[in-house]
């Protein structure tokens, strides 16, 4: 009787103690992996064309001012810092977003979707 209460009494302390490095062990992978950095950045193009919006080189950290309410014309995106060239230098929208813009009902480009599915568009008023 009593081996067989130690070995049951083994066996639990063994599954336990499996239980506790496995879920250490993914609590320490979670940790490690790099979780959503944003970098926000604005619409500074020449103008809103589908063409000048989706131009990566037309977006940069500085606010222009004012907000960003309203649905007729590119504004601002924060997105992932895995997207972002030298993002703790000069920041800078990486290609591989690949932005893509569409006319809104005032003929003005507005953001509609990236390959960064976290980013966050904030579209504003004519």
């Amino acid at each position: 009787m009593q081996v067989q209460a130690f070995k049951s009494g083994l066996l639990t302390l063994v599954l336990g103690l499996g239980l506790v490095f496995t879920q250490s062990a993914f609590k320490s992978a979670n940790l490690q992996k790099k979780g959503f950095a944003p970098v926000t950045f604005y619409y500074h193009g020449p103008n809103f064309t589908k063409f000048e919006v989706e131009d990566e080189s037309n977006w940069n950290t500085t606010s222009p001012g004012g907000s960003c309410l309203g649905n007729d014309k590119a504004c601002s995106i924060t997105v992932d810092e895995d997207y972002v060239d030298n993002p703790s230098t000069t920041p800078t929208l990486n290609p591989s977003i690949n932005l893509e813009a569409e006319n809104s009902p005032a003929s003005l480009a507005r953001v509609k979707r990236s390959d960064d599915s976290s980013m966050i568009i904030a579209n504003s008023e004519q």
